[in-house]
């Protein structure tokens, strides 16, 4: 596992050395310049980690197909679990760690409203709600296609939230109602994101390895 984490540690030096290079100029932003200030530099980097974890792993997996990665590995003593792990576990962890600095920088804000919290909140489940469909596909059917079929999936949900927002169907919700719907669909975010794995190793098996 360790060999399979510092393999793609490596192959995304240049993402990870952009994504710290963008958390510098965001924490410089962050720097409360006055009293009563209010930026959102945690939020805006929140943003930045939604992108930049579907670009790593669609760099990850596209070094590892150019390079007939997964078909050398498992000519080795390593099963297909394994391989599918180290990628869950590698991206988790960027995401979990890219998150955390984001809220870091958000808590130091001079006034912080409970509302960017919860935007930074729903941006991280965001991020697990298209993982969870990315990783599945890509092991499915490569990271080109997969990528062409999440943008698209991008713009259907992007049109199925403004039919929503147009309907005006969560106004009939309570205050209350629309906090526990909130986080109900933060949670299966997560949820899904954990089950993916298991969807990913199903699409692996049938499909053929890239």
């Amino acid at each position: 596992m360790k060999g399979l984490l510092y393999k793609d540690l490596m192959n995304s030096k240049g993402p990870l050395i952009g994504t710290f290079f963008y958390f510098l100029v965001f924490a410089i932003f962050a720097i409360p310049k006055h009293a009563d200030g209010r930026s959102l530099p945690g939020t805006l980097f929140s943003v930045f980690l939604f992108y930049s974890s579907l670009a790593l792993a669609h760099n990850s997996f596209q070094q590892d197909e150019q390079n007939k990665w997964n078909v050398y590995a498992l000519s080795l003593p390593i099963d297909k679990k394994l391989l599918i792990q180290s990628k869950y576990l590698f991206l988790t962890a960027y995401l979990l760690l890219g998150h955390a600095l984001a809220l870091g920088l958000t808590a130091i804000q001079p006034s912080i409203g409970s509302e960017i919290l919860l935007v930074q909140i729903m941006l991280i489940a965001r991020t697990f709600l298209f993982l969870s469909m990315f990783l599945p596909l890509i092991y499915r059917f490569g990271s080109r296609n997969a990528t062409v079929l999440i943008v698209c999936t991008f713009f259907a949900l992007g049109l199925l939230k403004l039919a929503i927002n147009d309907s005006e169907i969560l106004n009939l919700l309570t205050q209350n109602q629309q906090t526990i719907v909130f986080y109900c669909w933060c949670a299966g975010c997560v949820i899904l994101y954990c089950a993916s794995y298991h969807f990913s190793y199903k699409m692996l098996e049938k499909g053929d390895v890239h």
